[in-house]
């Protein structure tokens, strides 16, 4: 293990170390508070210690002798097959059950590779659906296109999702209006660009409608 991927273990450490110690706090009570008095201590110490320091092991396993974690995903539609990261560590926190740390997981990556936009998607996804909420993920979103370089296929991805978000989560169509027009007219021409004009002028309707609603109750 070099020096680069110790400094990558530590920040995995440091991130996801922290909501490990509040789990294992709550898991420690929990056991203490099952066993006779005289292994109350033990049981609390060892519920405290058990899921940091789980998360550190499986860290270890998948770093250790190897540049990189090997379990990748492939590239997003569109992307140029530039360079692979490792996201296995962070998926199978989440995968069980622990989303809080995957995305502290993710976040230590995105420090790492701060114009790699996997792990901003990825993030913006857990924010959606078992975090922060829909706001949160819209705004790893933004950020995903502000600091990286999209590939084409990429730059759809984001900006359909932002709409999903805007319309159907957060029922702002008003929000939704300027990702479509942005969409359609940067790939006129396409499947993609006649599909935002039509969602476009369905948005507009939405929005006449709500300000026609607003009109009539003043």
């Amino acid at each position: 293990m070099d020096a680069a991927e110790r400094a990558r273990l530590l920040r995995i450490v440091a991130w996801a170390g922290l909501p490990g110690l509040v789990f294992g706090l709550i898991v420690g009570a929990d056991l203490a508070g099952r066993v006779p008095p005289a292994w109350a201590v033990p049981a609390f110490l060892g519920g405290l210690l058990f899921p940091p320091a789980a998360i550190v092991v499986f860290a270890l396993l998948l770093t250790a002798g190897a540049g990189r974690v090997a379990g990748t995903i492939h590239a997003p539609s569109g992307h140029g097959g530039g360079p692979r990261r490792p996201y296995s560590l962070a998926e199978a926190v989440v995968m069980q059950g622990h989303p809080e740390q995957g995305a502290a997981l993710y976040q230590v990556l995105v420090e790492e590779h701060p114009t790699e936009p996997e792990p901003y998607l990825r993030l913006a996804r857990l924010h959606r659906d078992h975090l922060a909420g829909p706001e949160e993920a819209a705004r790893w979103l933004r950020l995903a296109r502000e600091r990286c370089d999209l590939a084409a296929g990429q730059e759809r991805l984001v900006a359909r999702e932002l709409v999903e978000l805007y319309r159907d989560r957060l029922h702002d169509p008003a929000r939704a209006a300027p990702e479509l027009a942005r969409l359609a007219e940067r790939f006129g021409g396409t499947p993609e660009g006649a599909w935002a004009r039509e969602e476009l002028a369905e948005v507009k309707r939405m929005i006449a409608e709500r300000e026609g609603r607003g009109g009539g109750a003043g």
